[in-house]
């Protein structure tokens, strides 16, 4: 079981994205993050991993621990460390930057990776996944600070 977290640990939630040294915008920052883990989380090596877990998730409940830690992006992902950053030069440092993680990845990685474990094969292209990333980053930010403006 050990060496099966080791796998996860490295392949999954060892993902480090970076951001982009051109970004001028936070809408081009968390774009960029966002874009680099899911390129990472589609690829066909990645995608068997999370089907084997999933499948194997019934089984042992080791797995479904692994599953559970996935579902919330690992400890500390670097989404997560954006958002805390983002939060606190906007005045939120009590934000729960955990929840915003899982909402931004949820509505932008999260349906492709879905897409990804149920088709075969990629059905999107490389351009179609960076409009729909980074127009899922937009929507996220605009609605945060539009949400901190009705409280």
């Amino acid at each position: 079981m050990e060496r099966c977290r080791a796998l996860v640990r490295v392949r999954l939630y060892g993902i480090k994205p970076c951001i982009c040294q051109y970004s001028k915008t936070p809408e081009d920052e968390l774009s960029s993050l966002l874009l680099d883990t899911v390129h990472r989380i589609l690829r066909p090596d990645t995608l068997s991993l999370i089907r084997a877990i999933i499948i194997e998730s019934a089984k042992a409940a080791d797995i479904r621990e692994i599953m559970q830690n996935l579902a919330h992006g690992g400890k500390a992902s670097i989404i997560d460390q954006w958002l805390r950053n983002y939060c606190q030069s906007h005045g939120r440092p009590h934000e729960d930057v955990g929840m915003l993680g899982r909402q931004a990845f949820g509505m932008t990685g999260g349906e492709l990776l879905l897409n990804g474990l149920i088709c075969a094969k990629a059905q999107t292209t490389p351009d179609a996944v960076e409009t729909f990333v980074r127009k899922g980053a937009r929507m996220f930010l605009a609605g945060l600070r539009s949400n901190w403006e009705q409280e």
